[in-house]
């Protein structure tokens, strides 16, 4: 009798342990659905292409000709050469790597969960996860307030007075247009904004050009000074700040959620897509770069378009190129704010979506609006304070874009494809790992003194 009872608890015990486990294993299974729901696997090769111009180009490319100032025409224009095949050869190697793994059955659809994979909880939750989010967050913050300052740059040109909104109005409404936006449920529903974002940076880089070749050739504009100024340490700091500078023009954090979004054959997809980003960055960045420079020298300020300009307001260029290019990279700011939201909504999302309902159902679009509206009002509140955010461009290029982007998929490669250290792959890889963390410590270190430089001059909701 015992025996019997025995038994019976035995199986008792085995069929609760079995269901506990398809508990788990369902609740795992809704983890991972919730966390897919919003980077659907719908994207052709062209949204592949779309999603990485917009994530990788932006308004920093006016940035480009101060970069190029402080390293001079030679040095300047190899560093600008030489970051297009490293940051592509880079951005390939996590292609590879997410091929590598989706060959054996394991998808990803963020970044901090590959991180999580390849490089174990500790280095995943303590630094690279942190440092996306951080510098997705700060990227973010710095599109709010080159939007404020885009809306009111047009506004003091076409009404021909200083008398206009304070800038932390202006950057108050640019946030309103991005909560509205920001309601897209997923990074696929944001193809056709990016295709005109894509639009927008061809043509505001075009206009760039052009506003750089009239305002060079003026009899009005400054003479031309292409030496390098500053003291032996100065033009050190110079150099690394505008290496951390370049960075952030060739990054793109989001290329993990951007692959979850295109549909098989994933790597051929993302290769052509990536073969159209680097294509348009060939066609507007150096033309940007090589115009600004040549045009205003060592002079060439962190906006380029802030050079077509003398301090009494007359003009080197029409006002309606300086209108339409300020509207133009309005539009572009407006879609890198979204997309460069898209991991921390996913992040939220995964604990109050219910994958079994529809995005636009009412059960799941009241958690959107209010988590989402809530990161909107608190990005847009903190670019209001600090004005002064994007000159933090430097140092989002030294501690976030150059790790992520020159660093970490080298190392993602070396451990999951595990390339033989006879090869020459493993001898480029590792000495690409040493050479851009030695950048990413000096660039930070140059950012900081830049940026020490630079807040003496702001203070809160300053109205600049």
């Amino acid at each position: 009798m015992a025996k019997s009872e025995n038994c019976i608890i035995t199986v008792l015990a085995s069929e609760c342990s079995a269901f506990e486990m398809g508990k788990e294993s369902q609740d795992q299974s809704r983890k991972e659905d919730a966390s897919d729901w919003m980077l659907l696997p719908k994207g052709t090769w062209l949204h592949a292409g779309y999603h990485l111009t917009s994530a990788t180009t932006g308004p920093q490319i006016l940035s480009v000709p101060f970069a190029i100032a402080a390293l001079g025409w030679g040095s300047g224009l190899l560093f600008l050469s030489l970051g297009c095949p490293v940051s592509f050869y880079a951005y390939m190697l996590q292609c590879a790597v997410l091929e590598h793994l989706a060959k054996q059955g394991k998808r990803y659809s963020r970044f901090a969960d590959l991180s999580h994979d390849v490089l174990g909880d500790k280095w995943s939750f303590f630094v690279v996860a942190p440092l996306q989010f951080t510098v997705c967050f700060a990227t973010v913050v710095s599109c709010i307030v080159l939007g404020g300052q885009s809306l009111k740059a047009m506004s003091l040109v076409y009404s021909h007075t200083k008398e206009t909104l304070s800038l932390y109005q202006f950057t108050m409404l640019f946030g309103v247009i991005n909560l509205v936006l920001s309601q897209l449920p997923s990074l696929h529903s944001l193809r056709h904004l990016n295709l005109l974002s894509l639009l927008a940076n061809i043509l505001y880089c075009t206009l760039a050009v052009y506003g750089s070749i009239i305002a060079g050739s003026s009899s009005e504009a400054p003479l031309k000074d292409y030496s390098l100024l500053g003291t032996p340490t100065q033009k050190m700091f110079g150099v690394f700040n505008s290496l951390s500078i370049l960075s952030n023009v060739y990054g793109n954090l989001i290329l993990v959620e951007i692959h979850a979004t295109i549909s098989p054959p994933t790597f051929g997809n993302m290769k052509k897509g990536l073969s159209i980003c680097y294509l348009l960055i060939l066609i507007t960045l150096f033309p940007v770069g090589i115009s600004g420079y040549w045009a205003f020298g060592n002079a060439s300020n962190g906006n380029i378009l802030m050079n077509m300009f003398s301090t009494s307001r007359v003009y080197y260029v029409p006002k309606w190129s300086f209108i339409m290019t300020y509207g133009l990279i309005f539009i572009q700011l407006v879609v890198s704010t979204l997309i460069y939201s898209q991991p921390t909504f996913a992040t939220l999302e995964e604990k109050i979506v219910d994958d079994r309902k529809g995005s636009y159902s009412l059960r799941n679009v009241i958690p959107r609006l209010i988590s989402r509206s809530i990161f909107t009002i608190m990005a847009t509140l903190l670019a209001a304070m600090l004005p002064f955010f994007s000159s933090f461009n430097a140092i989002l290029g030294a501690i976030g874009y150059t790790p992520l982007v020159f660093v970490i998929p080298m190392i993602f490669y070396i451990i999951v494809l595990k390339p033989s250290r006879h090869t020459t792959t493993f001898w480029i890889n590792v000495t690409l790992i040493i050479t851009f963390s030695i950048i990413s410590i000096l660039g930070c270190l140059a950012s900081i003194h830049q940026l020490i430089i630079d807040m003496k001059k702001y203070h809160l909701f300053a109205n600049i």
